[in-house]
């Protein structure tokens, strides 16, 4: 099975109010981006191909980095949807199926990538990895939780 990864990281993470793309911003020493490529990088048996779709100004920073054949670049567009089809136009030829990972989201384990390709090899046409929520929401009202 030949799997082929594009990393969505072309946001500009406005709200943020920062000058630098979400994607490449510094968590614990280096860019958000890069955990998900080592991650991806250390799935050998199963991903052919890595598309980071970002700005053109962050890939010499990236091959700097990573000197794998296995990563391909290619400039973002202007949407999110505009990103992900130039990433699908990147794809390697003899690619089964492609996932889709959001680069300014570093922490995806190398357990759940499995699970979704064991679900490709059982034959399901396309799979979606969620996860549950664990943030809590109060409704608070006079300084006390309502609920």
């Amino acid at each position: 099975m030949k799997v082929a990864v594009i990393l969505v990281s072309a946001g500009r993470g406005r709200r943020l109010g920062l000058n630098i793309d979400k994607p490449f911003v510094n968590l614990g020493g280096k860019p958000l981006l890069f955990y998900s490529i080592e991650t991806f990088l250390k799935i050998d048996r199963y991903i052919e191909q890595i598309i980071v779709v970002c700005r053109r100004k962050y890939f010499s920073l990236i091959k700097r980095e990573f000197s794998s054949p296995k990563i391909t670049l290619t400039k973002g567009g202007r949407r999110r949807q505009d990103s992900v089809y130039l990433g699908l136009n990147a794809v390697k030829e003899g690619i089964e199926y492609v996932i889709i990972h959001d680069g300014a989201r570093p922490f995806i384990k190398e357990e759940k990538v499995k699970e979704i390709v064991n679900y490709l090899r059982k034959g399901y046409p396309g799979v979606t990895l969620g996860l549950p929520e664990n943030d809590c929401l109060k409704v608070i009202e006079r300084g006390a939780i309502k609920k």
